[in-house]
């Protein structure tokens, strides 16, 4: 896997968790029954994000990993499978809500 697909692939869960998300202490996240995000930050033993795929009447499975302890983002585990397709799908439909709505507002000054 490119590594610009890891990086669309992390901006994605993000987006999703940013819009969606719950917070919890230290960990954000996000769970709608087939992809649950999450995402950890300072105070624990490291910082990342995680995505687990749940396949309909499976237990969740880690298909993505990236670990910030070290500054830097460093994917550890990026599997193929259908759970990219639905990520994908949740952060464009969230990104065209906020297009649509930043593009009903007037822009003033003009």
């Amino acid at each position: 896997m490119s590594r610009a697909n890891e990086v669309f692939l992390r901006n994605a869960a993000l987006t999703v968790l940013n819009a969606h998300g719950s917070v919890d202490g230290s960990v954000k996240r996000f769970d709608n029954g087939l992809l649950e995000i999450t995402v950890f930050a300072k105070g624990r033993k490291g910082r990342g994000l995680t995505v687990n795929y749940r396949p309909p009447g499976a237990k969740p499975m880690s298909t993505f990993c990236t670990d910030w302890t070290a500054g830097a983002a460093v994917t550890t585990l990026c599997l193929p499978g259908l759970w990219q397709a639905e990520l994908r799908k949740l952060a464009t439909e969230i990104m065209k809500k906020k297009l649509l709505i930043s593009e009903s507002v007037p822009c003033s000054g003009l």
